[in-house]
C-alpha cells in the first residue's frame, strides 16, 4: 500500500459548522469547549483519525491525570475506526492503537506524572489535550515547549469548569492570535440524538445551575457562594388571569459599559415567576422607550427603576410612562436579597435568558486563599436582579418592618442562618442566654463544636407563665432531656448596687429563678453598645474557614428579629428630608430572643478574653 492507495479511501468525515473554521488553514492552536452532547470529542477525534489515514503523522493524546489507557481517548478513538469503517487502516486493542501504513503509534500519556518522558519524545505533530480544564497552568508551561516540531499544533477540548482555571484564561479571556477556539453546544450539533435531548431537557428542569454548565458550557459556579443557590428554576408559564400580586415592574439603568436591565414580576402563593424581560448594553436614551415596550402592560403600570438616575426617571415621564425612583433605604440590597430567599421558588421564563444567566452567577466573594465565602457581593451579573429588587421594593419594605435593622451589614442570612436544623453535640457545654420581661421569659440555647463556631440551637419562648413553672417544667426538663450530658452555664445581666439598667421586672425574674435551683452567671455590662458589639464580633469573624456563628433555622423569632425585625424605629422628624432612627431597639417580640443570643456572645467574648483560647467546650459546673 502506498499514500496513493491511502488517499483513494474516501473519509467521509463531517463536522458541526462550528468546528470548520477550527480546521481550515494553519494554526497552533485548535479547540473547542461547550456542553455535553456538542459532538467535540467526536469530532477531534474524527480529524486526529483523518492526519493519521493521510500522512505520517505522531499523535500524543493526553491529559492532566491518566492512571490507566482507560481514562484516555483510545476508546473513543476505536469508536470512531470502526464507525468509519477503518479497521484496515489502524490496528487496535485494548491498550494501543496504529496507523497499519504508516507504523505509528498514538501516544497515550497523562501530563502530572509524565513531564520528563514527554519532554523527551521527539517528533510530535499533534497533541490533543483532553478534558483540558483540568490542565494546571505548570503543565501548559512544560508541555507547550516541549511540542517544537515545525508545523506541529496543539488541539484542546474541554468542559468549562471555572473562570479561574489556567484554560479558561489561556484561550477563552485571552487567546493567543495563532488560535482557532470555537465554543459549542448542542444546538450546534445537527446529529444530536433524541435520548440525550429527553435527558437534557429533564436536567433543565431538574437543577437550572447544573444544567447551564452540563449541557451549556457554562463555568461551574459554587453554590455556596450563590445569592439565589437552590431558589431558582427555569420553566415555561403564563401569566393567570389572577395572581396574588403583580404584575410588578423594575429598571436598572444602563451606564457605562453595564446595561439596561428591565423585567416584570408576579407574585402568587409564595412562588415569585419572572416572565419578561428587555435591555442590552449600548442603549441611547433616545431608544430606551423602545426598550420599555418589549415588556407587555409596561405602560399602563408602575416602573420602579434605580432613584440614582433621576434625569432617565423624567425622561421616561415626558414619554407617558409612569416611572418612579425605587425607595432605598440602608441594608436595602440585604433586605431584597433575604426577601428573594423567602419565596419557596423562583421561576423564571425560558424566555428570560438574561435573568436565568444572573440568577445562576449573581454571587458573594471568594477569598482566594482560603476559598471562604465572604460577606460581600460580587459587583457584577446583578442588573436584572436589581430589576427585580426594585419591582418588588414597596413589598421588600412593607414585609421588611419600616426601622433599620440593627445589624444591617454584619448579619448575613446566607452565611450565618444553618441550611439545616441545629442539634446538640453530646457532652459539648451549654451556655444559655437567659432574658425576660414582665410574663415573657425567653432562654437561648447555644454550644461551641469541635472547630470553635458557635451554634445558636433552640429558642424557648414561654409567655404568661410563672417563673417556677418556667423553670420546674420547661427549662429544667429540657436540659436534662434533650441536652442531657451537656454542661451548662445560664447567664444573663445582674444589677448591682452600683448600676441601674435592668428594669425590676428581669431583676425579680433573675431572683425566682434562682430560688428554683438554677444559677445564673452575670455578663459585666448591660449597656447596649457592649451587648451588640459583642454579636457584630462572632458576625464579622471566621472560625476554621467557616462563619464563626450558625443559628438554626428552628430559631424562627431570633431569625426574623436577624433578618429586620430587631430594629432601631424611625422616627417622624418635623421637616427636612432627614431620616432618623431611635437609640435603642423597638420594643417588640424580637427583643428577648436578640438580648438573650447578646448575654451569650458577650459571656463567650469575655472567655475568649480571659482564656486567650477558643472557649472550653466542657467542663462548666452545671449538669444535667
Amino acid at each position: 500500500m502506498n499514500e496513493k492507495d491511502t488517499n483513494e479511501f474516501l473519509l467521509d468525515i463531517k463536522l458541526p459548522g462550528k468546528l470548520v473554521p477550527v480546521f481550515t488553514g494553519e494554526a497552533r492552536y485548535r479547540g473547542a469547549y461547550g456542553g455535553r452532547g456538542s459532538a467535540k470529542s467526536w469530532s477531534f477525534a474524527d480529524m486526529a483519525l483523518l492526519r493519521a489515514y493521510t500522512a505520517k503523522t505522531r499523535i500524543l493524546c493526553t491529559r492532566e491525570l491518566q492512571n490507566s489507557i482507560k481514562a484516555s481517548v483510545l476508546q473513543i478513538l476505536v469508536d470512531r475506526v470502526e464507525a468509519h469503517g477503518l479497521q484496515e487502516f489502524f490496528d487496535y486493542g485494548e491498550s494501543y492503537l496504529k496507523s497499519v501504513f504508516w507504523n505509528e503509534d498514538f501516544i497515550f500519556k497523562g501530563l502530572r506524572h509524565n513531564y520528563r518522558e514527554i519532554k523527551s519524545t521527539e517528533g510530535i505533530d499533534v497533541v490533543w489535550i483532553e478534558e483540558a480544564e483540568t490542565t494546571s497552568e505548570e503543565s501548559f508551561r512544560v508541555l507547550f515547549p516541549t511540542v517544537r516540531k515545525p508545523g506541529s499544533e496543539i488541539w484542546l477540548t474541554w468542559n468549562s469548569e471555572s473562570l479561574d482555571a489556567p484554560i479558561h484564561k489561556r484561550f477563552v479571556l485571552d487567546p493567543p492570535d495563532n488560535a482557532k477556539i470555537a465554543k459549542i453546544n448542542y444546538v450546534d450539533n445537527p446529529w444530536f440524538p433524541e435520548e440525550l435531548e429527553m435527558e437534557r431537557q429533564a436536567d433543565q428542569k431538574r437543577d437550572p445551575d447544573v444544567y447551564a454548565h452540563v449541557w451549556e458550557g457554562e463555568c461551574l459556579t459554587r453554590t455556596d457562594a450563590q445569592v439565589l443557590g437552590g431558589k431558582w428554576r427555569v420553566g415555561k408559564f403564563n401569566l393567570p388571569a389572577e395572581v396574588d400580586g403583580g404584575p410588578y415592574y423594575g429598571c436598572d439603568w444602563g451606564f457605562s459599559s453595564d446595561p439596561l436591565a428591565l423585567v416584570r414580576c408576579f407574585v402568587n402563593g409564595n412562588r415569585l415567576y419572572i416572565d419578561y424581560e428587555a435591555g442590552d448594553k449600548g442603549i441611547e436614551i433616545r431608544d430606551t422607550p423602545a426598550a420599555f415596550d418589549e415588556i407587555p402592560g409596561i405602560k399602563a403600570n408602575m416602573v420602579r427603576a434605580d432613584n440614582a438616575r433621576p434625569e432617565l426617571i423624567s425622561h421616561m415621564q415626558t414619554e407617558g410612562y409612569r416611572c418612579v425612583g425605587a425607595e432605598k433605604w440602608p441594608g436595602s440590597i440585604e433586605d431584597g436579597i433575604t426577601h428573594l430567599r423567602s419565596y419557596d421558588e423562583i421561576i423564571i421564563h425560558e424566555r428570560c435568558e438574561k435573568a436565568a444567566k444572573e440568577a445562576r452567577l449573581w454571587s458573594y466573594k471568594i477569598d482566594k486563599q482560603t476559598g471562604d465565602i465572604l460577606p460581600v457581593l460580587i459587583d457584577a451579573n446583578n442588573h436584572w436582579m436589581d430589576a427585580i429588587r426594585y419591582a418588588l421594593a414597596p413589598i421588600i419594605r412593607k414585609k421588611k418592618f419600616t426601622g433599620r435593622a440593627a445589624y444591617a451589614g454584619q448579619f448575613n442570612e446566607i452565611l450565618h442562618i444553618s441550611q439545616d436544623e441545629l442539634w446538640p453535640i453530646k457532652g459539648h457545654a451549654l451556655v444559655v442566654g437567659l432574658s425576660a420581661k414582665q410574663t415573657t421569659i425567653c432562654a437561648v440555647i447555644s454550644q461551641f463544636d469541635r472547630t470553635g463556631q458557635l451554634r445558636i440551637i433552640e429558642e424557648v419562648i414561654v409567655r404568661n407563665s410563672g417563673v417556677n413553672q418556667f423553670a420546674t417544667s420547661v427549662l429544667r426538663p429540657l436540659l436534662a432531656g434533650k441536652y442531657r450530658g451537656c454542661p451548662y452555664t445560664i447567664v444573663s445581666f445582674r444589677e448591682t448596687t452600683s448600676s441601674r439598667t435592668t428594669d425590676s421586672d428581669s431583676r425579680l425574674i433573675l431572683d425566682e429563678m434562682e430560688d428554683a435551683g438554677l444559677t445564673i452567671e452575670s455578663v459585666d455590662s448591660n449597656l447596649l453598645n457592649r451587648r451588640m458589639e459583642a454579636v457584630r464580633w462572632y458576625f464579622n469573624q471566621l472560625s476554621n474557614g467557616r462563619p464563626a456563628i450558625s443559628i438554626s433555622p428552628a430559631c424562627t423569632v431570633l431569625k426574623d428579629g436577624l433578618t429586620g425585625g430587631y430594629q432601631f424605629k424611625q422616627m417622624e422628624v418635623q421637616g427636612g428630608d432627614d431620616i432618623r432612627y431611635s437609640n435603642d431597639p423597638e420594643e417588640n417580640q424580637y427583643i428577648l430572643p436578640n438580648n438573650a443570643l447578646q448575654y451569650i456572645c458577650q459571656y463567650q467574648r469575655g472567655e475568649l478574653e480571659n482564656n486567650k483560647t477558643q472557649p472550653v467546650v466542657s467542663g462548666y459546673r452545671n449538669y444535667t
